[in-house]
């Protein structure tokens, strides 16, 4: 048998077969080693991941994941929901715990049943008495209690002092129930003693 000469033409194509031989070799096992460490994703075969999404198969959009502006609040539930948190305030800060049941009768239809059972067993609760001289809600964009329905607004009361006013903050946490807003969560934000500085 004759050996390989690549001075002939018919050696320098077998020269060159054997060359991209070589090298198909190589580059293929070398992608699909990859591939299978997880480098690399083979464009034909379908991802592993389900919420990857390409042009030539959109998938259908789910309904258990909305997107950060598909918020179930809305604007006007905000707007509906912020009277009800004033009102639960001025109530709140009105009255102290030897008025409880007079508290409770009042605020009853603006609470959840778990927030008035709170009030209830607390035995500081509810803060009072203060004057309520006016009310101002701010609003709290807060997107994870959103995502879950509720509305979060701040309220700042005015009260009266020794020497003229200030103000105290409350977070008020609402949510809905049978289509109505209710104070779920009251939280103090900021609230001096009454006759300190």
């Amino acid at each position: 048998m004759r050996g390989f000469n690549p001075d002939l033409p018919s050696g320098r194509r077998r020269l060159f077969l054997l060359i991209l031989l070589v090298f198909m070799v190589v580059g293929f096992g070398t992608r699909y080693l990859l591939i299978g460490w997880g480098w690399g994703q083979q464009e034909d075969a379908p991802s592993s991941d389900p919420l990857a999404k390409t042009d030539a198969q959109p998938g259908p959009t789910s309904e258990k994941q909305p997107s950060q502006s598909d918020s179930p609040v809305t604007a006007d539930d905000r707007e509906e929901a912020q009277p009800i948190a004033k009102k639960f305030v001025e109530a709140y800060l009105a009255q102290g715990p030897k008025e409880k049941a007079e508290f409770l009768k009042e605020a009853d239809p603006w609470m959840t049943d778990s927030l008035q059972s709170e009030i209830e067993e607390d035995p500081a609760r509810p803060v009072g008495p203060v004057k309520v001289q006016s009310t101002e809600a701010t609003e709290v964009q807060d997107y994870q209690r959103e995502q879950s329905g509720q509305v979060v607004w701040n309220v700042w009361a005015t009260v009266p002092k020794e020497n003229g006013t200030y103000e105290v903050v409350y977070e008020v946490i609402l949510s809905q129930e049978k289509g109505d807003w209710l104070v779920q969560e009251v939280n103090q934000v900021e609230y001096p003693e009454l006759g300190g500085e």
